[in-house]
């Protein structure tokens, strides 16, 4: 009776070890699937403004160039770590994460560069949409910031470090 309570114990421990696993491979495909559908609706919103005009990019300066250039390697390295995390590759996720020391500060950058550059531009025709969209620029500038921040801060901790990477 001893060595069936032993057997039972161990086939429940494997059981619960292969369900936590399906259950953490779940949470890293919806992750994954999040960042994709997150980058795919954010490269719409530059559809119009910058995507649509391809291959005719002369008109647009160089700092629009390296925003979106730095947009789209800030999603291609969000939607690789998970990927890099389920496969077991965790040297790699923390060589590849150490990209985003360059790129958040990048993105933060070009992003006031550009609020600074639509105040300018617009100051004179309509004041109060100046004000909105400034603040909007300053909000997403310092929010960013602050959650990468946060997000690097936390690396240790898990959940705290991909909630405010989410973020």
């Amino acid at each position: 009776i001893k060595n069936l309570r032993l057997k039972a114990k161990k086939c429940i421990f494997i059981r619960t070890k292969i369900q936590i696993k399906t259950d953490m491979e779940k949470r890293y495909f919806l992750v994954t699937a999040l960042f994709v559908s997150i980058a795919f609706i954010s490269l719409l919103g530059f559809f119009n403004s910058y995507i649509a005009f391809f291959p005719k990019y002369e008109a647009f300066d160089y700092v629009i160039h390296i925003h979106f250039i730095a947009f789209v390697l800030w999603f291609v390295l969000i939607i690789l770590q998970p990927i890099l995390i389920r496969r077991k590759k965790l040297n790699l996720h923390q060589k590849i994460g150490k990209l985003s020391y360059f790129l958040a500060p990048v993105l933060v950058i070009t992003i006031l560069i550009l609020v600074h550059r639509e105040v300018v531009r617009d100051i004179k025709t309509s004041e109060n949409m100046v004000y909105i969209s400034s603040f909007i620029g300053l909000l997403d500038a310092i929010t960013f910031t602050i959650y990468y921040i946060i997000a690097m801060i936390n690396v240790k901790n898990i959940r705290w470090h991909v909630a405010f990477i989410i973020a």
